[in-house]
């Protein structure tokens, strides 16, 4: 029975969202489970730099899996991969061209783009590409899937009510007073079942100026670039659309990470699992550890940046 008065809820927003005629799902890491039952994919090659979502995920659809190596220039190091196997190709930082992602599907036939830390891509047309929206705008859940196979899986839509107090707690205080209930919503996010994205998620996204959003992450992504590019030791560094962070590299980055969180700084160790399983000499770990992704979006603007880039050039002599 329709109900009628009572309280207010959220206002509906009548914006779009800047991913629409694709799959709207409830995580990035149920995309990927979505394209393995669709693609049967039984066997897939996964780069040794990675989330322990994506690995879990394979393994909790029972996919075998192999593990390739990427270079100084987090491009993939592998001779190939056979017909019936597929290969995992995560765009780290945004940093692949469209001309890139296009010669890995000529050379490899069977290929899924990982979009999670370029969001503004647009996928290469026909190739599998997902993408996850917590990385780049303040919402519970939510990720994207482009696919041209699809199957009438009968989803239910994923409800996020429960799962928005972080963010409206980090709306009116401090990131460090709500951390605890952010990393809850990471754990509940881990264990989601496959579901349509909530009405909630949806609306948020629907709220989103993209355009402004993408310029000031390119304003200062850009104004972080000039002042690092000297001394950061990632090379070919290419400003992406929106970009996700800027990818910092030094020696010694974990003990400058824990300098900048004294300064309540917070850069963020993107992929502890590969320390844990990775010897200190492998350069998967060697980037795990000293990459900082320095934060530069849209919440910020040059001067922001500038007070990040004193703090940084403050403990110089510790990472150059």
């Amino acid at each position: 029975m329709k109900e009628i008065g009572g309280f207010l809820e959220f206002e509906m927003n009548t914006g779009h969202e800047f991913h629409e005629d694709c799959i709207a799902l409830n995580s990035g890491r149920n995309c990927l489970r979505y394209l393995i039952r669709v693609r049967n994919i039984s066997k897939i090659w996964l780069p040794k730099l990675l989330c322990s979502a994506i690995s879990d995920t394979c393994k909790e659809e029972n996919v075998e899996i192999c593990y390739y190596s990427i270079d100084e220039y987090l491009k993939p190091v592998l001779s190939g991969v056979p017909e019936n196997e597929w290969l995992y190709l995560i765009n780290y930082y945004g940093q692949y061209t469209d001309n890139e992602i296009i010669a890995y599907a000529e050379r490899y036939k069977n290929i899924i783009v990982d979009n999670a830390q370029a969001f503004y891509n647009k996928p290469v047309s026909n190739l599998d590409t997902l993408y996850t929206c917590r990385k780049f705008f303040g919402v519970p859940d939510g990720g994207y899937l482009y696919t041209v196979c699809k199957n009438s899986f009968d989803l239910q839509v994923d409800e996020s009510y429960d799962r928005i107090q972080f963010l409206a707690g980090r709306f009116e205080k401090s990131a460090n007073e709500f951390y605890a209930a952010y990393r809850k919503n990471e754990e509940a996010i881990d264990t989601l079942p496959l579901k349509v994205m909530s009405r909630m998620t949806k609306n948020l996204l629907c709220g989103v100026n993209y355009e402004d959003a993408a310029k000031k992450r390119e304003n200062n992504f850009g104004f972080l670039h000039q002042h690092l590019k000297n001394v950061n030791r990632l090379d070919n560094i290419i400003i992406p659309k929106g970009p996700y962070m800027y990818p910092f590299l030094v020696r010694k980055g974990s003990e400058l990470r824990a300098y900048l969180q004294k300064e309540k700084i917070y850069i963020p160790l993107l992929w502890p699992n590969v320390k844990r399983a990775l010897c200190s000499e492998d350069i998967e770990y060697q980037l795990a550890d000293n990459i900082l992704p320095l934060p530069c979006d849209q919440r910020y603007f040059s001067g922001d940046m500038m007070y990040m880039l004193e703090k940084i050039k403050r403990m110089e002599g510790l990472w150059v």
